[in-house]
């Protein structure tokens, strides 16, 4: 029968989440075509459109490659 109390995560589930949102990333936004994009100076908007993402997915991407710094996500730049 559904129990209808939530249960609170354990760390192993955490990690594995964590692991498979890694993987689901490096999946649709593979980062050669990541930094193409950002070679080509596409917004984070544009480039969410082109992999089908969300632009919150699309930022945190672009964090996690080193690609977008803090005061330019503020700006919604890139760094060069």
């Amino acid at each position: 029968m559904f129990d209808a109390e939530p249960r609170p995560e354990t760390w192993p589930e955490i990690h594995e989440e964590r692991q498979a949102n890694r993987f689901a990333a490096a999946l649709l936004m593979p980062d050669c075509a990541v930094k193409d994009m950002v070679s080509a100076e596409l917004s984070p908007a544009q480039m969410a459109r082109r992999f089908g993402v969300s632009v919150e997915a699309m930022d945190i991407r672009l964090q996690k490659l080193g690609l977008y710094s803090a005061p330019a996500r503020r700006q919604n730049q890139l760094r060069s």
